[in-house]
């Protein structure tokens, strides 16, 4: 969902050349639920990148973003210059990737909706946190519908952040 970002984007703009993607299985983009990897998602973005002949391209992603940004910047180096990660989901200790994948072996569209409102807010969310936020940001986790969401969650869950930042060329 790119309308997240649109805030951080148009300070941006005056200064630089600004795209905001939507990634595949997100909003209405077609995608393959096997192409919903990691890697997969951060070859869209190459290649986007490269239809748009950008190339040393500032990129800039949040969450889920974040990290493809950083396989992006791994295995396509002469399009990153430099990368900005806001809040990436990389690095998951063993009992949340354990409890993460109990969680998607357990949904189904009738139990999809409340299992995410009851789990996943206190997992990604603090009390300090507007109650608008998390209701913005649950509802476009929810509103990809449940094959994206599970096939999203387990290509993060299964990522390797740290030996993707450790593939980054200085």
């Amino acid at each position: 969902r790119g309308d997240e970002v649109v805030p951080i984007a148009q300070l941006l703009e005056s200064d630089f050349d600004v795209v905001v993607p939507v990634l595949p299985g997100h909003g209405n983009t077609p995608g393959q639920l096997e192409d919903l990897t990691i890697p997969a998602l951060a070859e869209a973005v190459a290649e986007f990148l490269t239809a748009l002949r950008f190339k040393d391209a500032l990129v800039v992603g949040h969450s889920l973003g974040a990290t493809v940004t950083t396989e992006l910047s791994a295995t396509h180096p002469e399009l990153v210059s430099r990368a900005v990660l806001l809040d990436p989901g990389m690095g998951f200790p063993d009992e949340m990737r354990e409890s993460l994948a109990a969680m998607y072996d357990g949904l189904t569209p009738s139990n999809f909706e409340s299992t995410l409102n009851g789990m996943l807010p206190g997992i990604l969310f603090g009390p300090d946190d507007a109650p608008e936020l998390v209701d913005r940001v649950m509802a476009g986790m929810t509103g990809i519908g449940i094959d994206s969401f599970v096939a999203l969650g387990r290509g993060l869950v299964a990522f390797d952040g740290f030996a993707a930042i450790s593939r980054v060329k200085a």
